[in-house]
C-alpha cells in the first residue's frame, strides 16, 4: 500500500519529464544524441514504472503468491 503513491508520484515525474523533452529541441536540437538517449532513457524508465505498478496491484491481489508462487492460471 505504501508503494502505491510512490509509483503514482513517478508516473507524474515521468510525464513532466517528457513534456520537457520538447524543450530540448531548442538547445540541443531534434537529432541530436542526446536527446535520442534522453527520449530512450525515459521510455525504459515509463517501461519500469508500468511493470512495477503491474506487479504491485498483483500482490495486493495474491499476497500470498510471496510464499506459494504464482499458480498456473493466474495472470
Amino acid at each position: 500500500q505504501r508503494l502505491q503513491p510512490v509509483l503514482d508520484t513517478a508516473q507524474q515525474s515521468m510525464k513532466r519529464i517528457n513534456s520537457t523533452l520538447g524543450s530540448f529541441d531548442q538547445g540541443y536540437g531534434s537529432s541530436s544524441s542526446f536527446k535520442r538517449d534522453l527520449t530512450r532513457l525515459m521510455s525504459q524508465v515509463d517501461d519500469a514504472v508500468r511493470s512495477i505498478r503491474v506487479l504491485t496491484d498483483y500482490m495486493q491481489q495474491h499476497p500470498e503468491s510471496l510464499i506459494r508462487g504464482k499458480t498456473r492460471g493466474s495472470n
